[in-house]
């Protein structure tokens, strides 16, 4: 049987997944407040683990992932977001019906305080307009966020974003959602025409896509996530009521490998959009020692260097890695004790930067998936070798 998952146990896997969101994959106070718009009274969704779906039917049970594509800060100033979620399952179900292919299930497409939220929110408004229940998958498709579709687990390891279903809330005097459905060869196309149709859109659409195999979701995503993300949202909370307590310990005692890497003070903060992303540089103080360390983002923090350039030298940890801000205090000094993504971290806050290690599949030489952000990391101006969690240069 699945687990029922109550309200406060959602509100902990959104936590948690704003952590393993490593500053990207949307703002929690965002995904709280939208679920509380859009939704009407009590709510609970089935969370389904690999055991619950019997081995005969793996090869044939399809989950897809439903996620909000565009710019965080964005996303949080229109407030919005539901119903184009909602539009963009339903015209990738039409697309896969094409194909001879029945959706049962949802699964998250990226860690994040908003975007893990998304499908929970699909499940929860398709029930309360008289649907059928759609069950949540205990998968994500990557284990933390991705700014784009070339950068995620699926696409690296062969599975493209196609088709594509994707869904905008009504314009100006309009009564409905827009559908579309796009095909694609390339994982490129499909993420040059969504972010085009993201800026026609207010930075904002509903995206579904990877229909995938519940056998084939356990081979090339990471098991387990949406629970982990739980585990972690507890623990974040346990800490908000015991503040003397270091995260990391807590995090490490119960089986979440991290370490801390910078306890400081932001002094400096750069962002742009550009192209539906929130790109830019964070600058953080550190505590002990008074040096400046830089985080550098695209949505999601790309990686970490300390200095005036990010120098293979200089540079400390790169993506696939997870590099997780915790905001300690806010910038009035007030206790704060939550993970932030890069559209909620401010200059003045006192916060610890914490690493942990990417889902082994991420550096599995079968497929090497790891090197899919490259480029990513080369238009953020970082032009060397990857750095993993051990501090291994790996090319």
């Amino acid at each position: 049987m699945p687990r029922e998952l109550t309200a406060c146990e959602i509100d902990s896997i959104m936590v948690g997944a704003t952590f393993l969101g490593a500053g990207g994959g949307g703002p929690l106070d965002t995904g709280r407040e939208l679920l509380k718009k859009q939704t009407s009274g009590s709510y609970s969704i089935d969370l389904y683990s690999m055991d619950e779906i019997p081995e005969k039917e793996r090869d044939a049970t399809y989950g897809a992932m439903v996620a909000c594509l565009g710019s965080p800060q964005k996303i949080k100033e229109n407030g919005t977001f539901g119903p184009d979620g909602v539009a963009c399952f339903d015209a990738f179900k039409k697309a896969m019906l094409l194909h001879g292919k029945e959706i049962k299930y949802l699964y998250s497409g990226e860690m994040g305080g908003m975007n893990t939220m998304v499908p929970m929110l699909v499940s929860i408004i398709a029930k309360q307009q008289g649907g059928s229940s759609i069950g949540l998958l205990d998968f994500d498709a990557n284990g933390r966020a991705v700014p784009e579709l070339n950068t995620s687990l699926n696409a690296a390891r062969g599975f493209a974003p196609n088709p594509v279903g994707l869904g905008a809330l009504p314009t100006v005097g309009g009564k409905s959602c827009t559908e579309c459905i796009i095909e694609c060869e390339t994982d490129t196309e499909s993420e040059a025409i969504c972010r085009k149709l993201c800026e026609i859109y207010n930075s904002q659409i509903g995206f579904s896509t990877w229909a995938m195999s519940v056998k084939e979701l356990k081979d090339n995503s990471v098991l387990g996530c949406v629970s982990t993300a739980e585990r972690i949202g507890e623990n974040i909370k346990m800490i908000q009521k015991k503040p003397e307590l270091d995260l990391t310990g807590v995090l490490n005692d119960a089986g979440y490998a991290c370490r801390r890497l910078i306890r400081g003070k932001i002094k400096d903060k750069i962002i742009e959009v550009v192209h539906g992303f929130d790109l830019g540089r964070t600058v953080i103080c550190d505590d002990e020692t008074g040096e400046d360390y830089t985080i550098c983002f695209q949505n999601e923090n790309l990686y970490v260097y300390k200095g005036t350039e990010p120098t293979e030298e200089n540079v400390l940890i790169t993506a696939p890695e997870l590099i997780s801000v915790f905001c300690r205090l806010d910038k009035n000094g007030d206790p704060y004790y939550l993970p932030v993504d890069n559209s909620t971290t401010e200059v003045g806050m006192s916060v610890d930067v914490i690493v942990s290690p990417a889902d082994k599949k991420w550096w599995a030489e079968d497929k090497r998936a790891y090197r899919c952000w490259v480029k990513t990391l080369q238009d953020a101006r970082y032009h060397g070798a990857q750095i993993d969690y051990n501090g291994a240069h790996i090319k």
